[in-house]
């Protein structure tokens, strides 16, 4: 098992400050549950990640040098798929508490998850927003 896989129950339990999710509940969107704590510590880890992420693939477009590009590249790489990783495993993690996994789900400002209607290009595919 990698290292990261093995620190991150560790990561988790150090977590003391979290990231909401932005959005608020809309108007036709139902509340059907509040996220479990460990997906709130998974959405946050996503979001800290994926912020560092783009700080790396920042700092690699205007590097000059060939091998610092380099590895702020595959740093850039290697975070950005964690932070997709967190936020697939905070995405089992809400539908596992659910026990529904066709239901097309959301999450919103207080940690709440909402159904929402299905419409356009979502609808069609179904994707968590």
């Amino acid at each position: 098992m990698s290292t990261w896989m093995k620190l991150l129950p560790l990561e988790l339990d150090s977590m003391t400050e979290l990231i909401e999710p932005p959005d608020a509940v809309g108007e036709k969107e139902e509340i059907v549950a509040v996220m479990p704590e460990t997906a709130r510590k998974l959405y946050t880890l996503s979001q800290m990640l994926d912020k560092t992420a783009a700080q790396f693939a920042l700092d690699s477009n205007y590097c000059q040098d060939v091998v610092e590009k380099k590895r702020l590249t595959g740093k850039a790489t290697e975070i950005g798929v964690k932070a997709r990783t967190a936020k697939a495993l905070m995405w089992i993690s809400v539908r596992d508490e659910l026990d529904d996994w066709t239901t097309l789900i959301g999450i919103r400002t207080g940690w709440q998850v909402v159904k929402m209607p299905p419409s356009g290009f979502l609808g069609l595919f179904n994707l968590d927003g």
